[in-house]
């Protein structure tokens, strides 16, 4: 009669399994738009470095910086022949490389502080913080180094920086690192983090999902014990706060082995489900049915002004469950015992409540009979009948 509930989950939510697959495959879409970018940069950033030249005269920094271009456009071609790990660990070096080279050549005047922040940033989000806090601080020592050498004459800049400012070339350059280039790798960010939040936000479903199939029979569809019990907790303080009443029906099935021992388990499993949906239809919207054992369901009605209110709709129950079912062709015989107690009157908290209710449907039990009877009172012992 029951089923593998970790099987059932996985059937019912797909690629709940899957979710650092999910992941990896994420951060592997991140990547590639990185070295989109990067291409970018080197398809534009390459050339406008090289003509500075026009106005400062060649430097070797001009040089690497073509070298790198060159290298960028080449890796990107072969990217899908390159692991992972690889592009991650090459993309990184060269953020760093560029960043490094052009504080020490440029200082100020050039954009490798851009870089260096780009590959801190970009290391954080890769790796644990505590490699980020590294590259961080690595970046931090070598602009302090740049700092140290060209206020102390070591290093001077190779052209003249009035020049220098008034070129076209070399602001074109400035606008690729400093703004093309942290464009890029924020738009990716952004993707980035919107999907992550999409997953986030899939997963949580997910787990509502889960929980919600967690808490109800996989026979009947009703809920279990303890859904059950936490929607009677809700009901008995809303009662509290209203001043109304909640009616708890236990529900037992008569004869019920002997259903399954004559006709098997798939006629005692439809006899179930039969039942559940009798008692659905029986009850209002928003009252709670729940199947709590094997042939053991609970009825819990709120919003009752009087006890009495309870006594039609155990009366419609009585008469919808305790009509003959059919599987097979065969008519399976189903009756039921009802016992019902009331919040407040017949008790306070809902462990005596249940017990009470319990008492009271075995009491009716005895009479072998179908029919419903309230806790402080003698069994009706006849289909329909009543008892207050």
């Amino acid at each position: 009669m029951s089923t593998n509930k970790s099987h059932f989950l996985e059937a019912c939510v797909p690629g709940s399994a899957v979710v650092p697959d999910r992941i990896q495959a994420i951060r592997h879409a991140f990547l590639d738009r990185l070295w989109i970018g990067m291409l970018v940069i080197a398809l534009v950033g390459a050339p406008a470095s090289v003509a500075r030249a026009y106005v400062t005269g060649w430097h070797p920094v001009y040089a690497f910086h073509l070298a790198v271009g060159v290298l960028v456009v080449a890796l990107f071609l072969a990217r899908r022949y390159i692991s992972y790990a690889t592009k991650l660990k090459i993309l990184l070096t060269l953020f760093a490389v560029i960043g490094a080279s052009g504080v020490f050549t440029m200082g100020l005047l050039g954009s490798g502080v851009w870089f260096l922040i780009m590959c801190s940033l970009l290391t954080s989000t890769f790796f644990p913080l505590r490699t980020g806090l590294m590259v961080v601080a690595a970046s931090g020592v070598a602009m302090l180094l740049a700092a140290f050498l060209f206020t102390q004459g070591i290093l001077k800049v190779p052209f003249d920086a009035n020049l220098y400012m008034t070129s076209l070339s070399a602001w074109a350059s400035l606008l690729i690192s400093a703004a093309i280039m942290p464009f890029l790798v924020f738009t990716a960010f952004g993707v980035y983090q919107a999907t992550i939040v999409d997953l986030v936000r899939e997963i949580e479903q997910q787990r509502d999902t889960i929980t919600e199939l967690a808490g109800k029979d996989q026979l009947t569809g009703l809920p279990m014990a303890k859904l059950t019990q936490d929607r009677l907790q809700m009901k008995v303080h809303s009662a509290l706060r209203s001043g109304a009443r909640v009616a708890v029906m236990f529900v037992d099935l008569n004869g019920f082995k002997h259903v399954n021992d004559t006709w098997g388990h798939d006629a005692g499993d439809e006899l179930l489900r039969t039942v559940a949906g009798r008692l659905r239809e029986c009850v209002r919207g928003e009252d709670t049915v729940g199947r709590v054992g094997g042939d053991e369901f609970v009825v819990i009605l709120g919003k009752l002004n009087h006890r009495d209110e309870a006594i039609p709709i155990a009366e419609k129950l009585v008469a919808s469950i305790c009509r003959p079912v059919t599987y097979a062709g065969q008519s399976l015989p189903c009756s039921a015992s009802i016992g019902i107690s009331i919040f407040p009157e017949d008790a306070a908290d809902l462990v005596t409540l249940r017990r009470l209710a319990d008492r009271a449907m075995y009491q009716v039990k005895r009479t072998g009979k179908c029919g419903f009877a309230f806790a402080d009172n003698s069994p009706l012992s006849d289909m329909g009948g009543t008892g207050r």
